[in-house]
């Protein structure tokens, strides 16, 4: 009789270890599958915020060229259109340049960049071609800042272009490689 108890309660501890192994291989399982989904959102957030840059940027362009309005005003009113990851961005320039302090738009800019670079989804040449944009802006000539619009539009098209299509490379390899790290892990850990 006791022999038949302590088996059963042997098998019934192997039985949650088992159970046990088994939970533990399915997160990691979920884990790697987690973190290729991370980097799937990184793709997608870095999309979404040059879509929603483009929008700012025509809305930005009709501001100054068709109505008229001072880079502050056309900054202000058109930050709205950025999204939550460059409004604030827009609206310290703006306020910056309404202080004036002595400094020119570029160097406004270029000093506000630094600060956009630590809480967006924009690669490193992104950031340098918004850079380089506000440097174009806040001359006299019209046409100067009109060209730099235009040239700033045609570049984040080719980055919305870019990321796009390595979105669609990359969203199923991340997916399918987290899969098959998560795999491995349980094969090794077995």
């Amino acid at each position: 009789k006791r022999s038949k108890s302590s088996a059963r309660r042997l098998y019934c501890r192997r039985i949650r270890q088992a159970e046990k192994n088994y939970i533990c291989r399915i997160e990691h399982l979920a884990a790697c599958f987690g973190i290729s989904e991370q980097a799937v959102k990184q793709l997608k957030d870095r999309r979404e915020t040059l879509k929603k840059l483009k929008v700012w940027l025509s809305h930005f362009r009709g501001k100054v060229l068709y109505e008229n309005a001072t880079l502050e005003e056309a900054l202000r009113e058109s930050a709205a259109k950025a999204g939550s990851e460059c409004a604030p961005f827009f609206l310290s320039v703006a306020e910056e340049l309404e202080e004036r302090n002595g400094m020119r738009l570029s160097q406004v800019w270029e000093k506000q960049c630094e600060c956009l670079r630590k809480g967006t989804a924009l690669s490193a040449e992104e950031l340098g071609e918004i850079n380089r944009f506000g440097a174009g802006l806040g001359e006299l000539d019209v046409k100067v800042q009109e060209r730099a619009i235009i040239r700033y539009d045609e570049e984040l098209t080719a980055a919305l272009m870019g990321v796009t299509g390595e979105l669609e490379k990359k969203e199923r390899l991340y997916r399918s490689l987290g899969v098959l790290a998560g795999c491995f892990i349980i094969i090794v850990l077995w």
